[in-house]
């Protein structure tokens, strides 16, 4: 979700926050991750896409009103 998509002549980037839902093979037990990731993309001369880099990153917590003490 929230995909944004750049491109700069042979280079491009996207950008978009994941949600992976599993359960684990050994005990079933549930995962949920939340995250941003980045991939990083060039033109190769025979004018394919190639990944050359991916960045994942969790996103930050949730922001709390402060209260005065």
């Amino acid at each position: 979700r929230d995909i944004d998509v750049h491109l700069n002549g042979d280079s491009a980037w996207a950008e978009f926050n994941w949600t992976f839902d599993a359960k684990l093979k050994s005990t079933g037990a549930p995962i949920h991750t939340e995250g941003r990731e980045t991939q990083i993309y060039q033109r190769d001369p025979m004018n394919r896409w190639r990944l050359h880099h991916v960045h994942y990153s969790g996103l930050p917590p949730a922001t709390q009103p402060r209260t005065a003490p």
